[in-house]
C-alpha cells in the first residue's frame, strides 16, 4: 500500500494507527519512532517523529489501532490526539501485558 509522507499531523485528524517502533536512525543507531497514519483527503499519510535513542525506553514497541482500512473502505474510531494520549499512558504507566490481556474492563474501554 502506498502512503504519502507528511511533516505534521493535527490532534483532531482521523487516525488509523499509532505505533512506536525501533528503527535505525540516519546515523545508524537504533531510535524509537512514533509513526502515525492519518486519513487526509481520502489518502493515508504517514508522519514519523524521532523520540530519541531506543535504549532510553523501558517498554516494548507497540501499535494502537484507531480504525481499519480496506482499500477504499474503512472505518476510523479515534483521532490523533486520543491515540497520542493512549500512547503516553502505555509508556508512562508501564502496564503489565499479561494483566492487560486478561482484563475485560481494559479491552472494553479501549
Amino acid at each position: 500500500m502506498l502512503y504519502y509522507g507528511t511533516s505534521f499531523v493535527l490532534e483532531d485528524e482521523p487516525c488509523l494507527r499509532l505505533s512506536e517502533l525501533v528503527k535505525p536512525s540516519p546515523s545508524g543507531q537504533p531510535h524509537r519512532y512514533q509513526i502515525i497514519k492519518v486519513l487526509r483527503d481520502d489518502k493515508i499519510h504517514e508522519f514519523r517523529d524521532d523520540l530519541g535513542l531506543a535504549s532510553n525506553f523501558k517498554i516494548d514497541q507497540f501499535i494502537i489501532f484507531g480504525g481499519f482500512d480496506y482499500g477504499k473502505k474503512g472505518e476510523i474510531w479515534h483521532s490523533v490526539g486520543y491515540l497520542r494520549d493512549l500512547a503516553y499512558q502505555v509508556r508512562e504507566i508501564r502496564w503489565d501485558k499479561k494483566e492487560m490481556a486478561q482484563n475485560n474492563e481494559i479491552r472494553e474501554k479501549y
